[in-house]
């Protein structure tokens, strides 16, 4: 396995983890009580080319789509790290919740 491999296994087992601490939690939408800076590749107007755009995320939703000051994102496209600690703000509960799952 290369280690490109190992690192996409990895980025998919923490994406994994958010999601089940949605579950698990009956979470719909959080909101984070520290804006998470976060970066994403976008077109350049003048080129062909794409650039790394810093955005703010705020909210996070239980099917990975994190809300910023611009645009939605799906979390799969953030990079490891910016996933990590994402879990980690989960895990430390520094956010607030929006809204439960009803049963």
């Amino acid at each position: 396995m290369s280690y490109k491999s190992k690192v996409d296994a990895l980025k998919l087992e923490l994406k994994d983890q958010v999601l089940s601490h949605f579950k698990h939690n009956n979470l719909e939408e959080i909101e984070f009580k520290r804006p998470i800076r976060i970066m994403v590749q976008e077109s350049n107007t003048y080129d062909d080319d794409y650039v790394m755009v810093s955005n703010i995320a705020t909210n996070l939703l239980n099917d990975g789509t994190i809300t910023t000051d611009h645009i939605e994102i799906n979390i799969g496209e953030l990079d490891l790290y910016e996933i990590a600690y994402i879990l980690d703000v989960l895990n430390n509960e520094e956010y607030n919740v929006v809204s439960i799952i009803d049963h």
